[in-house]
Parts: C-alpha cells; sequence; structure tokens
C-alpha cells in the first residue's frame, strides 16, 4: 500500500509560486484564493499512488521523472505531463506511479480543473497539454505492445 502523502505535501491554499518548466521558465503561478492546487514533492523511490486506488487528485508533473507501470507496459512521464487522469473521473487509478527520481508534482482535482479554467484559461491549458501529452505517449505505448513482431526464426 503507498504510503499517504499529506505529510510531505506543501499546502498553500493556492499556487502562490512559479513552478519552474524545463529551461527555467514560469510554468504556472497565480494568487487566486480559490483555487487549492499543491506541490507534491518526493524523494525517488516513493509511491504517488498504486494500481486501483482511489485518489481525488490528478498531478502534473513539475520536475523530476515518474515511472507509471500497467501490466508490464511502462512508461516515463516528465515535466509538463499530467497522470492519474482517471482520478478526474472518480475512477481508480489505472497505473502505478512512482518517483523515478526526486520530484515535483503539482495536484489538482476536477474542481479545482475547472476553477482554472473559468478563471484563468490560459495556465490551465499547461494543464490540458500535460494531459494531451500523456495520451500521446499512452498512444505510442499501445502501438508499440500492438504491433506484430517479426519473426526472428529461419527457414532450414
Amino acid at each position: 500500500m503507498p504510503r499517504k502523502l499529506q505529510a510531505r505535501r506543501t499546502r498553500t491554499g493556492y499556487i502562490a509560486d512559479c513552478a519552474p518548466a524545463p529551461g527555467g521558465a514560469c510554468l504556472i503561478s497565480t494568487s487566486t484564493k480559490d483555487e487549492a492546487m499543491h506541490r507534491v514533492s518526493l524523494v525517488a523511490g516513493e509511491v504517488i499512488y498504486a494500481e486501483g486506488q482511489l485518489g481525488p487528485e490528478a498531478f502534473l508533473v513539475l520536475s523530476g521523472e515518474v515511472a507509471m507501470d500497467h501490466q508490464g507496459v511502462a512508461l516515463t512521464a516528465r515535466a509538463g505531463t499530467v497522470i492519474g487522469l482517471s482520478a478526474l473521473a472518480n475512477r481508480p487509478y489505472g497505473t502505478t506511479a512512482t518517483a523515478r527520481h526526486d520530484s515535483d508534482l503539482l495536484a489538482f482535482t476536477r474542481r479545482e480543473l475547472r476553477g482554472m479554467i473559468r478563471s484563468d484559461p490560459d495556465r490551465a491549458m499547461i494543464i490540458i497539454d500535460g494531459i494531451i501529452d500523456l495520451l500521446a505517449r499512452l498512444n505510442t505505448a499501445m502501438d508499440e505492445t500492438t504491433a506484430p513482431r517479426e519473426s526472428t526464426t529461419s527457414a532450414r
């Protein structure tokens, strides 16, 4: 069973600091008090969530890498990728997600994402782009696992 992350969270009630993107640019920064998105700092090897577990939050990877595994299919999520989307639909997580390196994530609920879409659509697009990135990675992984493999046997 994964460890509870509450003790490791930095909750400010809203995003008050800049979440660095690759290259050092500011990824998300807002002072809207009705949002409660928060940063989660993880050490390498820490389980974020387990396959089949119910959880209230999805996560935007801000830094580091997160390994996701589902029945032998492995993906790596890097900065800018959203993981744990099934939580936004009140469904169990479909993968186990583990910090591959020390990582920072932005945790958010469906309600918080809706609030950001209404109050700041440009910043919400960062998360939507992360969702699109995850879907593209999943599509590629599915293509790789279902592609016909070349025969390695030779005729005698």
